[in-house]
């Protein structure tokens, strides 16, 4: 369970944005279950909405997805000042002509980033480390 400083107060609020749904629910469950509250967003649009709307602590972002993709996505959130980290997701790894989407993922201020499928116990200390910092 997240640890908070005022035991009373809720704990933070990570919201999940992936496109697909059934990896959505995935990473939802896992964090619900770690006792995180939890928002969900369909694409990058949403998404932002989002996270500017509910204040939340962290994101968590695929980087494919229709509308608006996670590289764009990045610094639009980057200039959230409630925002305590951004954790990029990717099931596309293949460097193409030397290009990293995770690489630029990161310059783009991802936090932390993954290769789908990620573990499930990495992946929640990623999300506890990242809500610390």
């Amino acid at each position: 369970m997240p640890t908070t400083e005022n035991t009373n107060a809720p704990a933070p609020l990570i919201l999940v944005i992936d496109d697909d749904a059934i990896y959505r629910s995935v990473l939802l469950r896992w964090l619900d279950r770690a006792g995180y509250r939890v928002a969900e967003a369909a694409d990058g649009r949403e998404g932002l909405q989002h996270a500017r709307q509910q204040q939340a602590a962290l994101v968590v972002t695929d980087i494919f997805m229709p509308e608006v993709d996670g590289l764009e996505l990045l610094p639009q959130l980057q200039q959230l000042a409630h925002l305590r980290g951004i954790i990029a997701l990717s099931s596309h790894v293949a460097p193409q002509e030397n290009f990293s989407y995770l690489d630029c993922a990161r310059e783009l201020g991802a936090t932390t980033v993954f290769t789908k499928p990620v573990d499930k116990e990495v992946f929640l200390a990623a999300v506890a480390a990242a809500l610390e910092g």
